[in-house]
């Protein structure tokens, strides 16, 4: 079984170029010294304002673990909002169809698409997982996508 840290993970763009101390660890990107050697680095939360986000990295690493718990945290901030969130397990889903359905009828979505307002925030995990089964997949969620606007 595999462990589980319950750390604060972050993320940079990937055009990034980061330092790392001498033990090959990030410079603490809360210390405001620390913080300036590494600009652009954020956890999802503090990114939670940007349109489009897409996590990449090494298989086993925690994107979908570290995806969840943030989410849980993003979530909450839509309290008292317009503003609504969906987290899809693509890597789940056993057609294209199904990718439709999950999305659709997910329940933070109906809430959203009834209501007629606010920002519906969709995070979609495990979209490489999917992708070698469904090489459509992409056309096929940017018909869901088109369905929703």
């Amino acid at each position: 079984m595999a462990k589980t840290y319950n750390w604060r993970r972050f993320w940079l763009p990937a055009d990034s170029t980061f330092y790392l101390d001498d033990g090959a660890y990030l410079f603490d990107p809360t210390d405001k010294f620390l913080a300036s050697l590494n600009p652009g680095i954020a956890d999802l939360f503090e990114l939670r304002g940007k349109p489009c986000k897409i996590l990449f990295g090494e298989s086993g690493m925690g994107k979908s673990s570290a995806l969840r718990a943030d989410f849980a945290r993003i979530k909450e901030s839509w309290a008292g909002t317009d503003d609504r969130g969906a987290l899809i397990d693509v890597g789940a889903v056993t057609s294209i169809s199904d990718l439709r359905s999950s999305i659709e009828n997910d329940a933070e979505v109906l809430t959203w698409r009834s209501a007629g307002r606010g920002v519906m925030n969709l995070y979609l995990d495990s979209l490489d997982e999917a992708i070698p089964a469904y090489p459509a997949i992409s056309k096929g969620l940017m018909a869901v996508m088109n369905a929703l606007a």
